[in-house]
């Protein structure tokens, strides 16, 4: 399927949003996408980030998930769509807002196929038919 287009942030960063809780209080976060290459360099995550993976946050740090965050969505607002699409699922990081060490999220679209058989099976097995 060919990609929705996004709103842009700047020059070159489209708009995505991390979802979190805290005090049963939904919150959410604008953050950047971080290429592989960035991400991998030496005073960030040192090769650990793989194609599994999207980094996601500022470079500078400040915005970020955190702990309690495990789980939750990384979207992207299409504006032809009028929807947010998932992109990630919070995955790690190092401790919480600190430069040079984004938020990482397990790439959605890298186990899209997975999910589907997962779910059909889900839902065949709790179908009765009459």
């Amino acid at each position: 399927t060919g990609s929705p287009r996004h709103r842009h942030q700047g020059t070159q960063w489209l708009r995505y949003r991390i979802l979190r809780q805290r005090l049963n209080r939904l919150r959410e976060a604008e953050v950047e996408l971080i290429d592989q290459r960035t991400c991998n360099l030496i005073n960030w995550y040192s090769g650990m980030i793989t194609e599994n993976m999207i980094c996601a946050g500022l470079e500078s740090g400040g915005v970020d998930s955190c702990q309690g965050d495990s789980g939750g969505p990384l979207q992207c607002y299409s504006e032809d769509q009028g929807r947010f699409y998932q992109l990630g699922v919070t995955s790690f990081g190092y401790e919480c807002g600190l430069p040079f060490k984004p938020g990482v999220y397990s790439r959605i679209s890298m186990f899209s196929e997975w999910i589907k058989k997962t779910q059909e099976r889900s839902v065949g097995s709790k179908v009765r038919h009459i």
